[in-house]
């Protein structure tokens, strides 16, 4: 899906070398620039179209609006050396947009310079500097965390692909011999097909469940027995599990169907308007490898209008105040939250930005929290204990219980333990099992051995046997032949 064509360039033109701070140096920020740990502004700012920069617009936007993403650039990603580095560019563009005392004029100097660094980092034939043909935002998206980690890997770390990075465990299973095969995929985006199902969560718990896949190559033991060039063809189970979910988690809400009844010949794709319902919390714990809480609260919706080759896109964010407003370019309205996760006319919701939940025992263990000593909380529970001893004599031991009991986090361990040891308990069960078919096709392997052992072994006799009687021939031969020569003369 992509923005509106236009005769114009998608990015805007060449920023201004003046306030333009030099990689490597120590960094000055334009006027009006936001310092790191000061107040931010409250609400959200819009982006003037250059022509059909809608998909750029919105995307940026919408990372502008995750918090964990603008901590990272401003506070983690504060000195860098690359020349022309994407991420510092998103940094001082960051920066800019949220400052207090920002001014529109200031934040456009910031994204046209922005705009030029990216012009500068992408590969023709995609070069956004020249860019005339129409863009999808999902694939701006990924391009730009690709480009941001490829100069974050010259710059020795890899601490975006971290934030942004689904770790999903694909699991293969034989439907015949059982046999099993995993690896590990990691992707930035999360792709559900719009036409799965009208709920997001289940859409997402079919996409975890898998499918079978018939017809699939075996080449397991049992599948393919010694002496065969190929497995036997079988039928496969292919799940997934989530084995470690990122801060930000980016869905994408594919709404590409195939026409069938295209009569141009080809492939025609159309979109699809089905609704997808969602709130504004994702609980995705159950579809975890390992199960911890994994929760993500809603912080960004970008949305599409028009067909698949063509459009216009806008944004719903959510500010620090917590209340939603939709850019549309550079115009900045209120919203609702059901205006945000709704199609609306002809928009539809097309990506949906995510923020992890921190449970509260590691939001209070977590090196990001504020920390406490052993005094404080030493103090507290006395102060909680003495309180609670003011109230009711009867409630004394109870209240130290309370006090000396587990915290939240030793209790989430021993759960987590509980659930380790069933998928211990599974996987034993399951090694045995395949232990038992091994040995069994063992086994089976050395009867084989030893049923050509005694085959060898009679061949050999046999040998012997008929080496002695051709010695045996040899010498009756050279007995005779005298014989016979006596008897002709």
């Amino acid at each position: 899906m992509s923005s509106k064509p236009s005769n114009g360039s998608g990015f805007a033109e060449q920023a201004s070398t003046g306030n333009r701070s030099e990689h490597g140096e120590n960094r000055t920020d334009v006027p009006g620039d936001r310092q790191v740990n000061q107040p931010q502004a409250q609400t959200s700012l819009g982006f003037i179209n250059k022509g059909n920069s809608c998909y750029l617009n919105s995307v940026i936007t919408a990372l502008l609006h995750v918090p964990k993403f603008t901590k990272w650039l401003e506070q983690t990603h504060a000195a860098c050396a690359l020349k022309d580095c994407v991420a510092c560019a998103l940094r001082k563009l960051s920066l800019a947009y949220w400052d207090v005392s920002r001014e529109f004029a200031t934040v456009m100097r910031a994204l046209r310079e922005f705009e030029t660094v990216i012009s500068k980092a992408a590969p023709k034939p995609w070069s956004m500097k020249k860019q005339k043909r129409q863009q999808d935002a999902p694939e701006f998206y990924t391009w730009l965390l690709n480009t941001v980690n490829t100069q974050l890997q010259l710059w020795g770390t890899k601490e975006l692909s971290e934030h942004f990075d689904l770790h999903t465990r694909v699991t293969s299973k034989c439907l015949t011999c059982s046999d099993e095969w995993s690896r590990e995929v990691l992707e930035n985006q999360l792709v559900i097909p719009a036409g799965v199902d009208d709920n997001l969560e289940q859409a997402i718990s079919k996409y975890f469940q898998g499918e079978e896949l018939p017809n699939i190559e075996c080449d397991s033991e049992i599948c393919k027995p010694s002496g065969r060039a190929k497995g036997q063809r079988v039928t496969k189970k292919r799940t997934l599990q989530i084995s470690r979910g990122p801060d930000i988690l980016c869905v994408q809400l594919s709404r590409s169907i195939a026409n069938t009844e295209y009569n141009g010949g080809g492939f025609c794709a159309e979109k699809s308007m089905q609704d997808v319902v969602f709130a504004e919390t994702l609980d995705l714990t159950s579809h975890v490898a390992n199960p911890y809480p994994l929760s993500y609260q809603l912080r960004a919706v970008v949305h599409h209008r028009g067909e698949t080759q063509g459009g216009h896109y806008i944004s719903f964010t959510k500010t620090p105040r917590g209340n939603w407003e939709q850019q549309d370019n550079e115009d900045v309205t209120e919203a609702t939250p059901e205006q945000a996760m709704k199609p609306r006319g002809e928009f539809t919701p097309y990506l949906l930005f995510w923020e992890k939940v921190e449970p509260k025992e590691q939001t209070e263990t977590s090196p990001t929290s504020k920390k406490r000593s052993h005094d404080d909380i030493a103090d507290a529970n006395q102060s909680n204990l003495d309180r609670s001893r003011s109230k009711s004599p009867k409630t004394d031991k109870a209240a130290a219980d309370s006090s000396e009991g587990k915290s939240g986090s030793i209790w989430r361990l021993e759960w987590l333990y509980s659930n380790h040891q069933k998928k211990l308990a599974e996987q034993l069960a399951r090694c045995r099992k395949e232990h038992d078919e091994k040995d069994a096709i063992i086994r089976k392997q050395k009867e084989q051995i030893e049923r050509a052992e005694l085959t060898n072994s009679g061949l050999r006799t046999t040998c012997n046997k008929l080496r002695y009687a051709v010695e045996a021939w040899k010498q009756a031969t050279a007995e005779i032949t005298p014989i016979m020569e006596h008897i002709e003369a």
